[in-house]
């Protein structure tokens, strides 16, 4: 697969093995998707896709940047925050706030409520944290210098 001049390269969160290109990265509905081993150039961040919603977290012109949909933030702004509150066994709730104004808010099943569902009773937090975008993402906001680690890993790039 040949990659764009200038595209974004990025992993899929919720697809091992399978990277995105974005020629534009302000318009997640359109990104190509391939194999790993097809799309050769390193990563430089993730691409997210659920039910409803598209995001990323990627690295460009060396600062952090946040796009859910079509809207972007650059996270390097200590005011981004990312909240995730569980509504019960079976439901997550995600708010992304920038000085205390709510920019975004979704509702979705919880990793642990899924766990629940299909009976894997072997699900803990450590399992919430490394499949769970939205939990992810809560951590980032919260740790300025885990947000610092990962702007310098996407940076260099990756895979």
């Amino acid at each position: 697969m040949d990659e764009a001049a200038g595209a974004l390269i990025l992993h899929e969160w919720n697809h091992h093995g399978r990277k995105v290109i974005l020629a534009d990265a302000s318009r997640l509905d359109e990104a190509i998707h391939g194999a790993s081993e097809e799309i050769r150039q390193p990563s430089h961040g993730w691409y997210f896709v659920d039910e409803d919603t598209r995001s990323a977290l990627f690295v460009k012109n060396g600062r952090l940047k946040l796009v859910i949909e079509s809207v972007a933030w650059d996270w390097e702004d200590d005011s981004i925050r990312v909240i995730h509150q569980h509504r019960g066994l079976h439901i997550s709730e995600a708010r992304v706030f920038s000085g205390g104004k709510k920019l975004f808010q979704k509702k979705y099943r919880s990793v642990i409520g899924k766990a629940i569902e299909i009976g894997d009773m072997t699900t803990d937090a450590i399992d919430e944290e490394t499949t769970d975008w939205w939990i992810w993402l809560s951590r980032i906001s919260r740790e300025t210098q885990f947000r610092r680690s990962i702007t310098q890993h996407l940076i260099k790039g990756f895979g």
